[in-house]
């Protein structure tokens, strides 16, 4: 058995809305204290936003400058 997707070309109005969406991921990553890597998402679906976020430390970490430096990062990172 084979399975076939088509794949269908995206009209103007689709290709613009995918640009804003990348645009507002990239304004929401400036939100980030992280400098080196900050990150945006948003999860959209037709008609309306589910969710958006960036990434940090949790809500209940007291992070100082130390804590933005790579050695001292990156073994506290849990990775998903």
């Amino acid at each position: 058995m084979t399975l076939s997707l088509r794949r269908r070309d995206k009209t103007q109005e689709e290709i613009d809305l995918d640009n804003e969406l990348l645009e507002y991921a990239q304004d929401i990553a400036q939100s980030s204290h992280d400098s080196k890597t900050q990150v945006g998402a948003v999860v959209y679906k037709p008609g309306h936003f589910i969710s958006t976020g960036y990434n940090s430390f949790p809500p209940t970490y007291n992070y100082g400058p130390i804590d933005m430096r790579s050695d001292f990062k990156h073994p506290r990172i849990e990775r998903s």
